[in-house]
């Protein structure tokens, strides 16, 4: 009597770069049509709600609306690595 190996075998499941290609396929064409989505008026003056609560001093932007998102401080802070506090 002869035995075949690959009688019952299982499938393999799907490999690391299958997944990831799935991931990709499925989140991109949400992604542009967000990306493409026109913002409401008035959307970055709000205040979250959490903002509401604090006093008039502590509603302040985190940085001039002038200045770029990535600064030399920024940029000369990414190259260190990271120390524990003392």
């Amino acid at each position: 009597m002869r035995s075949f190996s690959n009688a019952g075998a299982v499938p393999l499941p799907l490999t690391v770069l299958q997944i990831l290609a799935i991931g990709l396929g499925t989140e991109t064409l949400p992604a542009l049509a967000l990306g493409r989505e026109r913002a409401e008026p008035g959307t970055m003056s709000r205040l979250p709600p959490a903002a509401c609560r604090l006093p008039p001093a502590a509603r302040r932007p985190p940085r001039p609306s002038t200045q770029g998102v990535i600064s030399r401080d920024v940029l000369s802070r990414s190259g260190r690595p990271c120390q524990a506090p003392d």
